[in-house]
């Protein structure tokens, strides 16, 4: 007869089997951000400092600056959606080839690395922009819109913020209400983020927007501190392909009065309310809202009405 100590020796075994898998997995996922981490710690200054001059020279005029950066990178870097290659199996794990040399494509790498691997979608080509403008003295600011999945920049001179799109090589300017129709997309939510990790709500610069009111009630009463993430899934119905799941935009949690207030772009959207009632586990509600400029956008989750669904907390 196997006594209780073979079987607690047993489940050890397995849970110990089970941790160390998932820490090989977890570092199989997260290598290819460690290695640029490491070319940007020992690299990094040097290729900024060798390519900046490279690239503006003598230049001193801001915009003519701002010219010049997106003029290089147009012919500098190449996009990995447009190498796409289904056949490939390098490129399951991101490994492009130009010319003879095979570069990693790694989202969020610092700038150095990007530079190093001339593989940039509109994220890096913006990212790359605003590091050389506020490298070379001209403060410059991420633009993103995360609903639509677009990243372009804005830099200041004279007082004003001159937007541009350095992955299109295009000047908005002040245009900006005029983008999305130039970029034939409905943003729903747009911000800045400058170098300090600050972000500013600067939607009402590029679109109109509607009020939306949301409400979180448990047996008639506010819940408070319940997760709001609105989703778009407005890419996933119009352009498919890669965009198979609607994007998150926004997230505010509710207040005393089980309340959150939003100011959208006029579309529809996916309002999804996460309330953490069990450790690690969230109950999951989710509504459809097509939100208008021209009225009050409001809904209402009646948890102990409304059908829920369980995700892990760590999904968030």
């Amino acid at each position: 007869m196997r006594t209780p100590n073979w079987v607690f020796k047993k489940l050890i075994s397995i849970y110990l089997g089970l941790l160390l898998f998932f820490l090989v997995f977890l570092l199989l996922l997260t290598l290819p951000f460690f290695i640029s981490l490491i070319f940007d710690f020992t690299n990094g200054d040097e290729v900024l400092n060798d390519t900046l001059p490279n690239v503006v020279g003598n230049i001193s005029n801001p915009d003519e600056k701002a010219l010049a950066i997106m003029a290089w990178e147009r012919e500098y870097f190449h996009n990995p959606y447009s190498l796409y290659d289904q056949n490939s199996t390098l490129q399951k794990f991101n490994i492009y080839k130009l010319n003879e040399n095979y570069m990693l494509f790694v989202r969020g790498a610092p700038v150095s690395w990007i530079i190093h691997s001339r593989l940039a979608n509109c994220e890096e080509y913006a990212r790359v922009f605003v590091t050389m403008m506020n490298k070379s003295g001209i403060k410059a600011n991420l633009v993103h819109a995360s609903g639509e999945d677009h990243v372009w920049a804005e830099y200041f001179h004279d007082g004003y913020e001159i937007a541009v799109d350095p992955s299109q090589n295009i000047v908005i300017g002040s245009h900006k209400k005029q983008f999305e129709k130039d970029m034939n997309v409905k943003f729903s939510y747009v911000e800045a983020i400058d170098l300090h990790g600050n972000i500013i709500d600067v939607s009402d610069e590029y679109i109109e927007r509607g009020n939306l009111t949301v409400f979180v009630l448990d047996n008639k009463q506010p819940v408070n501190n319940a997760q709001i993430k609105i989703k778009s899934p407005y890419l996933m119905k119009n352009r498919g392909g890669r965009y198979d799941k609607p994007l998150d935009v926004i997230s505010k949690s509710t207040d005393t009065k089980g309340k959150v207030s939003l100011k959208l772009g006029f579309q529809d959207y996916i309002v999804e309310a996460r309330i953490n009632q069990i450790y690690l586990l969230d109950s999951i509600y989710q509504k459809n809202v097509t939100v208008d400029i021209n009225k009050e956008n409001v809904v209402y989750f009646n948890l102990e009405n409304d059908e829920k669904n369980n995700e892990l907390f760590i999904t968030r």
